[in-house]
């Protein structure tokens, strides 16, 4: 059992350094800003160029196809058909910088870019509706030291923006599973996708096992 455990938390690892990686990569930006590399509105020009990019990476991938091996190692199973995470963070943070000034957004981007790496970390990789404790706690914390930096005057923004990091980090949606028409394509998507949900949901983690097992067929 134990056994068992270590072999998976070290699959975890190996699956999700390089997404954590690319997650800490994007701090390069807004340092470009505070090492006086850049000027604000360059720092603002890179992240919109940067977005259009995924755009167009996503048009492609999920339209006519890019089989890159890159793909298989930064996206997860349920994104094959789906835009993937990559680009929600580029736009997102790309919103953030356009909208805000850097005392906001630079703090902003850096709990996306290094708080979510070590909540992962400190979560083991586990994939939970409601991260642990430890985890919640090491998102919070760093999000803190971020923040406490640029807005050391107003303490109660500080705390109020690493408590909304927090908790979009660690809380996910419930996706619900259904079935109108259960096509194979449609059917390892929703397996993919709402795998934690179906969890406990019988009748659907049935038709994902017996559609994972060997020479498994769809029941209807």
């Amino acid at each position: 059992m134990v056994g068992q455990t270590v072999a998976t938390l070290r699959r975890s690892v190996d699956e999700e350094t390089p997404r954590r990686l690319v997650h800490a990569a994007g701090s390069v930006l807004p340092l470009l800003y505070l090492l006086d590399a850049a000027t604000w509105a360059q720092v603002r020009a890179l992240f919109v160029a940067g977005s259009l990019g995924a755009g167009v990476l996503e048009v492609l991938r999920l339209s006519v196809g890019l089989d890159w091996r890159i793909y298989d190692r930064l996206t997860r199973g349920y994104e094959q058909d789906n835009v993937a995470g990559y680009a929600y963070y580029m736009f997102s943070t790309t919103a953030v910088v356009l909208a805000f000034e850097p005392r906001i957004a630079i703090p902003s981007v850096l709990m996306l870019t290094i708080g979510d790496p070590i909540s992962g970390i400190a979560g083991s990789g586990e994939l939970r509706r409601v991260k642990r404790p430890a985890a919640l706690a090491a998102m919070f914390c760093t999000s803190v030291a971020l923040a406490a930096p640029f807005l050391s005057r107003t303490p109660l923004a500080v705390a109020l923006g690493a408590l909304a990091a927090t908790v979009a980090d660690g809380v996910k949606p419930t996706v619900e599973a259904t079935w109108p028409r259960p096509t194979g394509r449609g059917l390892r998507f929703a397996c993919r996708r709402d795998g934690i949900a179906a969890a406990s949901e019988t009748p659907v983690r049935e038709r994902c096992d017996n559609l994972h097992r060997p020479g498994g067929t769809q029941s209807n």
